[in-house]
């Protein structure tokens, strides 16, 4: 069988997705549906990203739940801190977490799906040629919809035209 690669390799592969990497301590707050924001030092400038999915590191290893980005902004600590309940942070996680950069990037989610089967990296494997991302990846069209798929996501996952 031949794998999939899960990683937009161009502009016309991009799916409008995204995959984020998070800690294993995120993955009952990522499940519970809490995280309503996240913080990053890097976020995508150049491509319109309208779907995240959410893989938790080791020892879980899975792509556990997939959100629409309703938007990715610029923010100062200050601003950060007005979002602690979203971002299910307390203000000092967030001040060690900026340090001294003047601004970091935050996705706002809404939309949250939980994987009906969490999609490990030993099953993605059979299908796709992944490997987890430092900050995030850009998702091909073709490695979305075997995320989808194995996940039990419903749907596209594309936004449809106003």
């Amino acid at each position: 069988m031949t794998r999939v690669i899960a990683k937009a390799t161009s502009k016309a592969e991009h799916s409008g997705a995204i995959v984020v990497s998070f800690d294993s301590r995120w993955l009952r707050p990522i499940q519970d549906a809490r995280v309503r924001a996240v913080l990053r030092k890097r976020v995508p400038t150049s491509a319109d990203a309208k779907w995240m999915y959410l893989y938790v590191n080791s020892p879980v290893a899975a792509i556990v739940a997939r959100a629409r980005i309703t938007r990715i902004e610029k923010v100062t600590s200050d601003d950060a801190s007005e979002h602690v309940a979203e971002l299910v942070l307390t203000v000092g996680d967030i001040d060690k977490y900026i340090g001294d950069a003047d601004t970091v990037g935050m996705y706002v989610l809404n939309d949250i799906a939980i994987a009906e089967k969490p999609l490990t990296i030993s099953e993605m494997g059979k299908e796709l040629v992944f490997y987890p991302p430092q900050s995030f990846l850009f998702l091909s069209d073709a490695g979305k919809g075997v995320i989808d798929r194995r996940t039990g996501f419903q749907g596209s996952g594309k936004q449809k035209a106003k």
